[in-house]
């Protein structure tokens, strides 16, 4: 299907598109306003410490909610994971942007008595430029696809943004190291098994990356229903990796791109210092699909000796002179992530992520980057919460 007639296709359907936002108004079933559903006393266990199960926790303990956190990692953040030390500021290992110049972190937080002081930074359009590895044409951002709403964190990261502001009221709730295995919600409350215990609720949200549900890390006693499980196997996360380069000196652009698909599979470096408040000089690189294949399948030593020769030919050998150091992050390999992001464009994930966001007998519920319900687009950590959001909506109605 053509861009163009997808995006006539959204508009008649009253759903969104990932690069236009939302497109109308389609009203989801089950979601009319009415008496809780969650009641006086009952409990609530999430499944996931990253963006969408850390709002999550905040919201409903906020309303007084008794909530258990179960994460399986040793810390929070999931896909939000961040370095802190390798320079002056804190580097995204994951999510890196905020893709959109809404006030969503006001409304994650969703507490006007809260003053949030995160500064962000817009690209300059008409400075700003991207070079084209393979034919050396400086290239205008748009390009790229980016747009002014494509934002950079100035004096924070996603991880920051939550540490800062939504996990001091919830850091408490949250256990570490508890790998889920099993829900059974065949009872009047749900048994939900882990490596270590067994935990007891009457709702339960996961917020587990869909990897996990694919490759059936986590059993459901009765199965998950049929379109669930449809919507399951047609959504993936791409394989992927990160990587930053600490330089001596800026002798690149604020973009490279090596290979791009547009909202699909992508290899590019960027200025990973722009906007920041900081004197550093650090080269990202981020890398999806099969075109992260060529640092995932070599060793270490071998993959910067890579990164430097490729930049090296590209800037006249400036790179392996003013080379510092690096570090690197293999997505595909995180146990608990196994991949980056879906940034797959047609009806048919519109279709599956919307599945994804409806809840299961009303007592299984989804939140994250793929259980939206599409009109905000998908695969970034705003939509993530936003769908958090609802879904606790959803169980105070």
């Amino acid at each position: 299907m053509q861009r163009s007639e997808f995006l006539k296709m959204c508009a008649l359907l009253g759903i969104g598109s990932p690069l236009l936002g939302s497109c109308g108004i389609l009203k989801e079933s089950g979601s009319a306003a009415g008496e809780s559903l969650l009641q006086p006393d009952e409990k609530v266990v999430i499944i996931g410490a990253g963006a969408a199960g850390l709002t999550a926790a905040y919201l409903l303990k906020r309303k007084g909610v008794e909530v258990t956190v179960l994460e399986a990692a040793e810390t929070y953040g999931g896909r939000i994971e961040s370095l802190k030390g390798f320079t002056d500021f804190t580097i995204p290992l994951g999510a890196e942007w905020l893709h959109t110049t809404e006030p969503v972190l006001a409304d994650i937080v969703d507490n006007d008595a809260v003053k949030i002081d995160v500064q962000t930074t817009a690209y300059d359009f008409e400075v700003d430029y991207c070079l084209d590895a393979e034919t050396g044409e400086k290239m205008n951002l748009k390009k790229m696809q980016l747009t002014k709403g494509d934002l950079r964190f100035t004096n924070s990261s996603w991880l920051d943004f939550y540490e800062q502001y939504i996990l001091p009221g919830i850091a408490e709730l949250i256990q570490y190291k508890q790998v889920v295995n099993n829900i059974d919600y065949t009872g009047e409350l749900i048994n939900i098994t882990t490596d270590r215990e067994v935990f007891t609720a009457h709702r339960v949200i996961v917020t587990v990356p869909v990897t996990m549900l694919k490759n059936q890390s986590i059993s459901f006693i009765p199965a998950l229903p049929q379109k669930k499980r449809e919507a399951v196997e047609a959504l993936d996360l791409y394989k992927g990796c990160k990587a930053f380069i600490a330089f001596k000196e800026p002798f690149y652009p604020t973009f490279i791109k090596v290979q791009d698909e547009g909202k699909g599979p992508t290899r590019a470096y960027f200025d990973a210092a722009y906007g920041k408040n900081s004197k550093d000089h650090i080269l990202g690189l981020v890398a999806v699909g099969p075109y992260a294949d060529v640092y995932l399948q070599r060793k270490e030593e071998e993959r910067i000796q890579f990164i430097l020769k490729e930049l090296d030919e590209w800037f006249e050998g400036q790179a392996t002179p003013n080379y510092i150091k690096h570090t690197f992050k293999n997505w595909s390999e995180d146990p608990f992530a196994q991949g980056t992001y879906y940034p797959e464009f047609s009806l048919k994930t519109v279709t599956a992520i919307r599945a994804m966001a409806r809840p299961v007998d009303n007592r299984i519920f989804f939140a994250g980057d793929l259980y939206t319900d599409g009109k905000s687009g998908w695969s970034m950590v705003h939509v993530a919460a936003e769908s958090a959001k609802k879904a606790v909506d959803t169980l105070m109605r």
